[in-house]
């Protein structure tokens, strides 16, 4: 049976072994350090998996609410001067608005918490919006902050990893999901924000395409060439800007989709396991297939969600 203290005693022992293979490296243990960060590793997935179970009986929001208590109750203990308590009070603050964000609304919205937040690597202060050019609790500089954006692809993270037939199986699903959705959307509903700022259902769709063709285009490039440089610098919500999308009826739009689908698909459905390990360069960090194909399927779960969402409050 799952229990906190498990949860808590497997996230625990990894940020211990990572410490503990810092140290290793600097008494010049370099194969010990290695079995500290394999360890780290290995309690970091136990962790994650048992929070997965967890997720199973609680909200998002009573995950939120538990992070802000745990991270005041820190704040309100006597700590030692290493553990900044300045970057805990970073947090419970963005928790707090996020919590607050998300009592009237399905999501928290930037306008509440900025579109990008940085974490320090070496305390864990969090900023919102430009990243700093020092850390304002231990000093750290820019090169030590890491982005948390509203996506996310080729992260250790690792987040929402499919397999190539999960991938294929969400793929081919999510044109029919989308009609299903839409296909009686009046130009109004098309047209219309939820709130000031947001986009509307027609910008929702036309990003949604416009990501599809980014991805057709990244696997190309992967295909034709293994480790090719790729742009990872692109902005994925700002490519549909421009380009006519909001002129389209909803038979429309579904076409596009289905079109450009077709032919991501085209490029990935008969691909051999080997192949999904092929990589691109992108300024530096490496990026797989599976990577790229793990974005493309989760970026169509969450934005079909989005879509029912809003189809939802315009029908009301």
């Amino acid at each position: 049976m799952l229990t906190e203290d498990a949860l808590g005693r497997s996230a625990g022992l990894a940020a211990l072994a990572l410490a503990a293979a810092e140290q290793a490296v600097r008494n010049g243990q370099f194969n010990l350090a290695k079995v500290l960060r394999a360890t780290a590793h290995a309690h970091r997935a136990l962790a994650h998996g048992l929070a997965r179970e967890r997720l199973g009986v609680l909200e998002p929001a009573s995950l939120i609410e538990h992070a802000l208590d745990s991270t005041r109750s820190l704040l309100a203990e006597t700590m030692p001067v290493s553990t900044q308590p300045g970057a805990a009070a970073s947090a419970a603050a963005i928790l707090d608005k996020a919590l607050v964000s998300l009592q009237d609304q399905p999501d928290v919205s930037e306008r509440d918490v900025a579109q990008f937040l940085w974490g320090c690597h070496l305390c864990g202060y969090l900023a919102e919006g430009r990243r700093p050019d020092s850390c304002p609790v231990c000093g750290a500089l820019a090169p030590d902050f890491e982005m948390f954006a509203p996506f996310y692809a080729q992260t250790s993270e690792r987040l929402g990893r499919m397999s190539p037939h999960e991938i294929l199986d969400t793929l081919f699903s999510s044109p029919a999901a989308l009609e299903a959705e839409i296909r009686a959307a009046t130009p109004a509903m098309l047209a219309a924000r939820p709130a000031e700022g947001e986009w509307s259902l027609s910008e929702l769709v036309a990003h949604i395409i416009e990501t599809d063709l980014l991805f057709a285009a990244r696997v190309h490039a992967v295909l034709a060439q293994n480790d090719a440089p790729v742009d990872g610098q692109v902005m994925p919500w700002l490519l549909h800007v421009g380009k006519g999308y909001e002129s389209l009826d909803a038979a429309a739009l579904i076409d596009r989709f289905r079109n450009s689908r077709s032919a991501s698909l085209a490029l990935i459905q008969d691909l051999a396991p080997r192949d999904w390990a092929r990589r691109a360069n992108m300024r530096g960090s490496v990026a797989t297939l599976l990577d790229f194909g793990t974005w493309i399927a989760n970026h169509d779960t969450g934005h079909l969600q989005q879509v029912r969402r809003m189809v939802r409050q315009l029908r009301v």
